[in-house]
């Protein structure tokens, strides 16, 4: 989606409300990431948790790299971002937590639906980091409930 296909609107209007419904499409990483933390704890852990090593160093970089190329994808469809570096650390704050919170728990304890979950705590960490990625004007929810 380009800037064209994203609408009038300045920040908080509906080209940003339209060009947000492209980061849908944008979150599937996101969800990725979620799940293979939560599919394997351990590895998750020792990568993210553990000492660091060259070989942790490089693949959070790239995982980092990787994330920001996906900002900045979104930047260029329309949606305002102040900082893609800024913007990538919210996002990359957002699915880490949503790892570590329940891999720091039983099992047991985690939500009965894990798939949900997954899907919706990466839709709140793109969607999140990305209604607040440009300091021009705070979220407007209303523009967000007028899209349908």
């Amino acid at each position: 989606m380009g800037p064209a296909q994203a609408g009038g609107g300045g920040a908080g209007g509906t080209g940003q409300v339209a060009a947000l419904g492209g980061a849908l499409d944008r979150s599937l990483p996101c969800v990725a990431y979620v799940a293979f933390g939560l599919r394997h704890p351990a590895q998750y852990r020792l990568v993210m948790d553990g000492e660091a090593t060259e070989a942790s160093r490089h693949n959070e970089d790239a995982c980092f790299r990787y994330f920001r190329d996906k900002v900045t994808a979104c930047r260029d469809a329309g949606v305002p971002v102040d900082s893609a570096t800024e913007t990538t650390r919210l996002l990359c704050s957002g699915v880490h937590g949503a790892v570590s919170l329940l891999i720091h728990q039983e099992r047991d304890t985690w939500p009965a639906d894990t798939g949900r979950y997954v899907a919706r705590a990466a839709s709140s960490a793109v969607h999140g980091a990305l209604l607040t990625a440009s300091h021009a004007a705070p979220p407007s929810m209303a523009a967000m409930t007028a899209s349908g």
